[in-house]
């Protein structure tokens, strides 16, 4: 009889975790639709900006010569992840193997990989709580002003982020991303990624814009947007 119980009981425990684990996703996947608009919206802005602009001229855009750079590395606050945190782990210390460890700024995201990083002797330069399965601009801004200000003021030749791409429920893995600078060609790999679009809608002819208060500014909230977008 305790058996029986104990069955019944770890079913209902499962069945609500399932009943979560399919309201997240459907709040996922209607994030995933509204991202898309959005940034295929912002690729046809991109695309008409660059004809009116100098991208060379924006700090985002530029090469910085500093010898440093910055890896963002995204964890969960909590262990109920099955082996998640530790590919992450393994998949920072693979991008980082024989590197000069004093020309590297690691920022953690999430307490598991905050606690790990600090074991294995990395010093961090940030610290963030983990973001949701569905995080708001709000959660993401912090990290995303901090990551932003840091590359325009010229200390990182590069800033990458290593985090758990969602392929289905069962399956999730590391992947490694450059956040900035930011290139055409990142650019639209990431739009490719995220929104499964096709070649045809990428390269249709954009139409003509009127940019207010001026094409600058409007490129400048654009590449913010679009950084965003990748933490």
């Amino acid at each position: 009889k305790t058996k029986i119980r104990s069955v019944d009981r770890t079913r209902k425990v499962t069945k609500a975790m399932e009943l979560v684990a399919g309201s997240k996703m459907r709040r996922a996947s209607q994030s995933a639709l509204t991202s898309r608009t959005y940034a295929l919206a912002a690729w046809e802005l991109l695309t008409n900006l660059s004809r009116m602009t100098d991208p060379n001229m924006h700090p985002l855009l530029r090469q910085n010569q500093s010898g440093r750079r910055a890896v963002i590395v995204m964890t969960s606050d909590k262990g109920l992840v099955g082996g998640l945190n530790a590919h992450l782990l393994r998949t920072t210390l693979s991008a980082l193997d024989g590197v000069d460890r004093s020309t590297i700024d690691v920022i953690a995201v999430g307490k598991k990989g905050e606690a790990a990083l600090r074991r294995l002797g990395f010093s961090l330069f940030a610290t963030f709580p983990a973001l949701s399965s569905t995080p708001t601009l709000e959660k993401i801004r912090p990290l995303a002003k901090l990551t932003i200000a840091e590359y325009e003021q010229g200390h990182y030749d590069s800033i990458e982020v290593i985090y758990s791409d969602f392929i289905s429920v069962l399956s999730q893995r590391p992947k490694r991303r450059t956040v900035l600078p930011l290139t055409q060609k990142d650019i639209r790999g990431f739009i490719e990624e995220a929104t499964k679009a096709t070649d045809a809608e990428l390269n249709q002819e954009a139409g003509e814009y009127l940019f207010e208060p001026s094409a600058d500014a409007v490129l400048e909230s654009v590449l913010r947007g679009l950084v965003e977008m990748q933490l």
